[in-house]
């Protein structure tokens, strides 16, 4: 095992890794309909991103939250085995 920062690389850390890749690019392509539905009905730019926003961050956050509650057992876990 190479030690990087002082932390094991092991596979649990490179599924969490990408685990939290794909909920950044799942919430982003998300902002994007969103704010691409608001500018086509005819909202500026800035107004459009800042709605898509209101209205998506309940649910963005919801995710992220129970991404971090679902990964935290592989956070504590000691063993390199895990």
């Amino acid at each position: 095992m190479s030690k990087d920062w002082g932390v094991a690389q092991s596979l649990p850390i490179f599924v969490g890794l990408a685990t939290l890749a794909g909920v950044v690019v799942k919430n982003a392509i998300l902002l994007v309909e969103f704010t691409k539905s608001h500018f086509e009905a005819g909202k500026p730019v800035l107004d459009a991103a800042f709605t898509a926003i209101a209205e998506r961050f309940r649910a963005i956050l919801l995710t992220v939250f129970t991404m971090v509650i679902g990964l935290t057992p592989l956070l504590m876990e000691q063993s390199t085995q895990a």
